[in-house]
């Protein structure tokens, strides 16, 4: 993280905690963001990204079966989930 996104951060969190805190929380972030890029996870395996596709279209298989009422909500979002997965996933 450089020097101005580091004060940046540390100007917003002073909004929400006293000014040695958010210097103490920034840094903490700092470190855990050099952690990180020297730790990357692994790639995932073919087959797990396999298990991953299979599941999404199931769940998707059902998204536009009729229904109403407070389902309605669930199966509108739903619909655009799957709408967004079948982009994201193909």
């Amino acid at each position: 993280m450089s020097d101005e996104k580091l004060d940046n951060l540390r100007d917003l969190l002073e909004t929400f905690m006293d000014p040695s805190k958010a210097r103490q929380a920034a840094e903490e972030i700092r470190e855990g963001e050099r952690i990180l890029r020297q730790n990357p996870a692994p790639e995932p395996s073919l087959e797990l990204v396999l298990k991953i596709k299979a599941k999404g279209y199931r769940n998707c298989a059902n998204a536009d079966v009729p229904v109403s009422g407070e389902n309605m909500q669930w199966r509108l979002l739903l619909q655009r989930q799957c709408s967004v997965s079948s982009l994201l996933l193909d």
